[in-house]
């Protein structure tokens, strides 16, 4: 055997399905596992054990990436940035591209809560990837779109995890694509749930509050600030729920196995960026924290410090905005009792993590005073 399911495991594969789109017998496919999270099937039928699915992996590539300085980007327009989940770092990066005549891949949301990475070349287009969407992303053949685009000598910028980004450099250097036009940015990544998690809790919404959901805001700045750290979920009926309840329950109890085994937490990438939120700013820069977002920009290569010099002023120390994810540090915790009671009642975990019988939790308060 030569293929990606030698010595597989779940803490070596990040999903992105590279494998599958590199295939020249199209003899991988992706499938779910019971929390929802993807993992490629070999059929070994068609397998000619090329290796070449071994080497598109992005858990299997050695490059450690570079670093070479990091910005502050505060976006001036208020509107631009309220419409921002940081402080507009994507926005600027992409209307830069499309002003070039490039196209832009990044992750939308449809009506069906399908959440999926695809492409636009211009300026409404692009309205739709805007705000984080704290959930695994579809990739479903944008390497293959991409590709097409470079070698048409499209201005491209595509925007990921750190995982997707490396998977999209492996697939296009295997095909021997033409990245001069391809511009990359990876984001300062926390760890992705799964799509049927994510469905799973919409659904369970709104069978509580007996309404589709028709606008959703993983991270609303709106009622508490950038600071804040609410979801947000406007219902047909008229109802509105501000809480943290996506955050708690995605906030490492349901991140796939990879990302507690993640090799894209340093400061070092193959991308040219990587983006994020300017935590800290309340500490270095207390002036300007407003509490409306402000964006980290890393830049990774000369091209891409070409490209932002014009978007990009205000150089900082990197050492400043210190983040776990940004320091090498994997050490997630996970709590298995969510996995296992989501598995056997997704509705039962739901209702336990985020909407606690209350006389319940008194007890447990009272018993917690009566030890200390």
């Amino acid at each position: 055997m030569n293929n990606i399911m030698d010595n597989f495991s779940k803490s070596s594969c990040c999903g992105c399905g590279g494998c599958a789109q590199i295939c020249p017998k199209k003899a991988i496919t992706m499938f779910e596992d019971e929390y929802g999270f993807v993992y490629p099937r070999v059929d070994s039928n068609l397998c000619i054990n090329c290796g070449l699915c071994t080497k598109a992996c992005p858990f299997k590539t050695s490059e450690k990436g570079k670093y070479l300085s990091s910005y502050l980007y505060i976006e001036k327009d208020e509107k631009k940035r309220s419409q921002s989940q940081s402080g507009g770092a994507f926005n600027a990066l992409a209307e830069k591209i499309i002003g070039l005549g490039g196209y832009v891949f990044g992750v939308e949301i449809d009506k069906d809560k399908n959440i999926f990475h695809s492409f636009s070349n211009d300026l409404n287009g692009i309205e739709k990837y805007k705000k984080s969407k704290y959930v695994q992303s579809d990739l479903r053949n944008t390497f293959k779109e991409c590709a097409d685009l470079l070698i048409d000598k499209k201005l491209v910028l595509f925007v990921g995890t750190g995982c997707q980004v490396q998977g999209l450099i492996n697939f296009l250097d295997l095909k021997n694509i033409d990245s001069t036009n391809l511009y990359t940015c990876d984001l300062i990544c926390h760890g992705v749930p799964s799509q049927k998690l994510w469905k799973d809790f919409s659904k369970f919404l709104e069978k509580k509050y007996k309404s589709k959901i028709k606008h959703i805001i993983f991270r609303d700045k709106s009622t508490s600030g950038w600071h804040g750290h609410v979801d947000k979920y406007e219902f047909e009926n008229g109802k509105t729920l501000v809480g943290r309840y996506w955050t708690n329950i995605f906030n490492s109890n349901a991140y796939r196995d990879s990302c507690f085994n993640c090799k894209f937490t340093s400061v070092y990438r193959c991308s040219d960026f990587t983006i994020g939120d300017a935590w800290g700013l309340e500490k270095v820069y207390p002036n300007l924290d407003d509490n409306k977002g402000a964006s980290l920009i890393l830049v990774h290569s000369s091209k891409g410090l070409e490209f932002i010099k014009d978007i990009c002023d205000k150089e900082i120390d990197i050492n400043d905005f210190s983040q776990p994810r940004l320091c090498g540090d994997n050490n997630l915790k996970r709590d298995e009792r969510f996995l296992e009671m989501y598995k056997n009642n997704p509705d039962k975990a739901f209702k336990h993590y985020l909407f606690p019988n209350k006389f319940i939790l008194k007890i447990k308060h009272s018993i917690k005073k009566i030890i200390k």
